[in-house]
């Protein structure tokens, strides 16, 4: 009678093969791809985000730059012609337009910092990372 194999009686070995080494290697490649696509993602959107910031910029610059000048320009003209028709001092109707801009300042720093709070960038990126929290988290309803 033949003697057993020693591989057939030794059940502790393990089983050797391309499964465990195939399943790390798809799991690996797996992750390697998906943190591509979200690479991708995040790129798309810096230059979407990028072209507005930009465009946006270069329109409140060139703004700034003429509202500035006019006004420049404008002032003296205007404190002249307010203490002419009041009978003021220059000084005083210089300090009753000053009062008016410091208003009109703290009006325009409201209306810029709603529009900041609502400024939304890379806004597919966080939606899709919030999603993908939430799967992981056990929501399986969610792709």
């Amino acid at each position: 009678m033949a003697a057993p194999s020693i591989d057939a009686m030794d059940p502790v070995i393990p089983p050797s093969g391309p499964t465990t080494a195939s399943g790390l290697r798809g799991l690996v490649r797996a992750w390697v791809l998906y943190a591509e696509a979200r690479g991708r993602l995040v790129q798309i959107e810096a230059r979407e985000a990028g072209s507005r910031i930009t465009g946006a910029t270069l329109l409140a610059l060139a703004t700034f730059g003429a509202l500035f000048t006019g006004w420049l320009l404008a002032m003296p003209a205007i404190v002249w012609m307010l203490a002419e028709r009041t009978g003021w001092h220059w000084s005083r109707a210089a300090m009753a337009l000053a009062g008016a801009h410091i208003v009109l300042g703290m009006l325009a720093s409201v209306w810029l910092k709603r529009k900041l709070t609502t400024l939304r960038i890379f806004e597919e990126s966080f939606n899709q990372l919030k999603r993908d929290r939430e799967w992981i988290a056990g929501d399986e309803s969610q792709p």
